[in-house]
């Protein structure tokens, strides 16, 4: 879709995890990447990777267990 009409590509569709978010952004499958469930079950998420704290994310295991939370 991007070669044809130039447009970003985003995905939002079960990224779960920031490895698998960055590979899809680094071997230019994706320019931008949602990661809805993997904000629920850590809401500082975006925090710890900014910090170089990626080992003290808690992953999203695809249960909605993160949806009795809120």
């Amino acid at each position: 879709v991007r070669a044809a009409t130039k447009f970003p590509t985003f995905h939002a569709a079960r990224i779960s995890d920031v490895a698998t978010a960055r590979h899809a952004i680094a071997t230019g499958k994706l320019d931008m990447v949602g990661m809805t469930r993997a904000h629920m079950a850590d809401p500082h998420i975006i925090r710890k990777v900014m910090e170089g704290r990626e080992h003290e994310i808690r992953p999203c295991v695809g249960a909605t267990y993160c949806l009795d939370r809120i």
